[in-house]
């Protein structure tokens, strides 16, 4: 997860988080079907057997060291309210992240993009749960974060079943110098291009495109700006859409108690940028400014919610709230941008030119 050191990511170390279940959609906002978390995943395509296959397990042994590892880390990091609380989150870290890299984010890049010996730079590799997802397949990735410690449990993690990345520490605005002369095929930002301030993020992506030419750039889990709920961190309707110190202020009427005791007064110009960072959304304004040309001219292979919703999805979405409000959105965006622009969350596989745009 991409943020300073200073920054708790709510997504990393926190229960009452952004949602991770298979569908990422509000949690006010029911289906029309209403199916539970177990129904969407019967409903969700099966991992091909090829990707199945190539899935390590760490021996007890092994495990037990790295959950260990993992207890250790977020008592350092976290103060919890019961053991219980503690538990869950070191299960989530353990092994819920990298249930959904498995079954989701990994699936919806090897339908496009061969993953076996293909150079990943992973921006934001967090506590390493998508660069395992990513190793295991037989890519050569080098994880970033600009948090020491959750490199050391990336490293953990990998080495527990036996695999290695290469891991980094850089900041996202120093990606383009960091690996100056270097090309990847894929340049991936997992949740992460949230957590940046502008100047950090328009400099992130524009980097991630100049590093990939002719390869792939992927935005996943990424929060849009646009959408009327933000799930991602208030859990307040229309939230994304205020300005920067409105929404500061407007804190208070969280229901999430940590976002109302830390935020909702007046802001220092320190607490403003912690709260920039904790996730503020990005939409296709960011990639235009950033690469200086139309979301309508940029080449969006796929969109993960797209590829994956299968036929029933399909139907309850576009019966549903959400799929109405995707319609408004699109009624007002410029003609041409992708669909994948206009979901809760961002899924995108862009391809870069030979130029790096």
């Amino acid at each position: 997860m991409w943020r300073d050191q200073a920054l708790i990511c709510t997504r990393c170390r926190e229960l009452d988080t952004c949602s991770i279940l298979s569908t990422n959609q509000d949690p006010i906002l029911e289906d029309a079907m209403s199916l539970t978390s177990g129904i969407r995943r019967v409903l969700t395509k099966p991992v091909p057997e090829p990707l199945r296959r190539r899935h390590r397990v760490a021996d007890p042994e092994e495990a037990a060291a790295f959950r260990k590892h993992v207890d250790e880390y977020v008592e350092r990091n976290r103060s919890f309210r019961s053991a219980a609380e503690k538990a869950a989150m070191v299960d989530t870290i353990v092994s819920g992240r990298l249930g959904n890299h498995r079954r989701r984010t990994v699936p919806w890049l090897a339908a496009s993009v061969p993953l076996q010996e293909a150079r990943v730079l992973e921006v934001g590799s967090g506590h390493g749960a998508s660069t395992l997802a990513l190793v295991e397949q037989g890519a050569s990735v080098v994880a970033t974060d600009i948090d020491e410690e959750a490199l050391a449990l990336c490293r953990a993690r990998l080495a527990s079943v036996g695999l290695k990345a290469t891991t980094q520490a850089v900041n996202a605005k120093d990606l383009q110098a960091q690996f100056k002369g270097q090309e990847f095929d894929i340049v991936l930002f997992y949740a992460s291009l949230e957590h940046m301030v502008t100047r950090e993020r328009l400099e992130a992506i524009a980097a991630g495109f100049a590093l990939a030419p002719g390869g792939y750039v992927a935005v996943a889990e990424t929060p849009n700006r646009l959408w009327p709920y933000d799930s991602h961190t208030s859990k307040l309707p229309f939230f994304s859409w205020l300005p920067d110190d409105i929404a500061f202020e407007y804190s208070r009427h969280s229901p999430r108690p940590n976002i109302r005791e830390m935020y909702g007064g007046s802001p220092s110009p320190e607490s403003l940028l912690h709260f920039l960072r904790r996730g503020r959304g990005v939409s296709y304004h960011d990639f235009e400014l950033a690469l200086k040309k139309r979301a309508s001219d940029l080449d969006v292979v796929s969109a993960m919610q797209l590829e994956q919703r299968g036929a029933v999805r399909t139907a309850a979405w576009a019966a549903s709230i959400h799929g109405r409000t995707e319609r408004l959105l699109r009624c007002y965006a410029p003609e041409g941008i992708h669909r994948g622009f206009f979901q809760p969350f961002l899924y995108l596989l862009f391809r870069a030119s030979h130029t790096g745009v």
